[in-house]
């Protein structure tokens, strides 16, 4: 998949995520999407992964959790996003969850629903 950042971030690696099987994609719509929707490691994991889970244990930051959380979502949001809109003259802003992300610290379970909103205007 490709990043959303500018390649300083080091690449994705949740601990566990989910997403589509592969077989349920066409063909010809994963050609065209691979490099949104394709997974992290394995091209043979699924697709279009829209659940994550980032657990840390008692030496594990949980603002280093927050932080590949929020990467994971972004990612996942916008592999979903690239299938919803897939063949539309404009992509899709409906407003929904596309994907959801978790951390866990080994006391506290946070869970984050991602949605896809359009570009603005930095008004400062």
């Amino acid at each position: 998949m490709e990043l959303i950042t500018d390649g300083i971030i080091v690449p994705l690696k949740p601990d566990v995520f989910r997403g589509a099987h592969s077989s349920t994609v066409d063909d010809r719509v994963r050609e065209q999407l691979e490099r949104y929707i394709v997974s992290f490691n394995d091209p043979t994991d699924p697709v279009a992964p829209n659940f994550f889970v980032e657990a840390k244990g008692r030496r594990g930051t949980n603002d280093v959790a927050l932080h590949q959380a929020s990467l994971d979502g972004a990612v996942g949001t916008r592999a979903v996003q690239s299938l919803t809109s897939f063949g539309k003259e404009a992509v899709l802003y409906d407003g929904k969850a596309y994907c959801i992300s978790n951390t866990f610290d080994g006391e506290f379970l946070r869970i984050f629903s991602h949605h896809p909103a359009g570009s603005c205007e930095i008004w400062w």
